[in-house]
């Protein structure tokens, strides 16, 4: 199964499928490793920590929150210093996937994790609500990326699945982190003036 000790999302033997697997194997392999993100998110609490921040994200639009620059900054203010630490705290943790077997240093981490990635994703929000307001470019193209996002989901994950995988153009383990960045931005830059 998909399930293993130690801190990962999968079994480390069916990477290789994705660099040079038919499409078979590499729906075999996401099967595997959907199997362990599904454990790792009930473990870690997932489902209650993204009903939060819809919550959360409900509550802002109803109460007209975007509209109010001058609250946005404020409460841009007083939750930074919360979102820096709790982060900075997960990353001094050790951050990423909890062990397994869970252990007190991983539970403690994922509370941090639990504060940290809602109060950073509000900076976020309000730093992107507070530029997006002007016109000037790159703004209008972003803003029609926005209105076509499941569309430009979608796009996203044809073009990536076509650009890694074995079966396409193969280029997963043979490009690092830099040139990933680089073809992501690309990716989205083409599909914002196409939006």
């Amino acid at each position: 199964g998909g399930i293993g000790v130690g801190v990962g999302y999968g079994p480390g033997s069916k990477l290789g499928a994705f660099a040079s697997g038919s499409y078979a194997e590499v729906l075999d392999a996401n099967w595997d490793f959907l199997v362990d993100r599904w454990y790792l998110a009930v473990i870690s609490w997932r489902f209650p920590r993204i009903l939060g921040m819809f919550l959360l994200g409900a509550a802002a639009v109803r109460s007209d929150l975007p509209r109010r620059p001058t609250d946005l900054v404020a409460l841009a203010r007083r939750i930074l210093p919360v979102a820096v630490l709790a982060n900075a705290a997960f990353g001094a943790m050790g951050g990423g996937a909890p062990p397994r077997p869970p252990t007190a240093l991983g539970w403690a981490a994922d509370i941090m994790a639990c504060i940290g990635a809602p109060t950073g994703a509000i900076v976020y929000a309000v730093g992107i609500a507070i530029l997006s307001r002007r016109d000037a470019w790159p703004w209008p193209y972003l803003r029609a990326a926005g209105r076509m996002s499941l569309s430009n989901y979608v796009g996203q994950s044809i073009a990536m699945v076509l650009l890694s995988y074995g079966f396409g153009l193969a280029t997963w383990g043979r490009i690092g982190a830099t040139e990933a960045v680089m073809i992501a931005f690309a990716v989205f830059a083409a599909q914002a003036i196409m939006s």
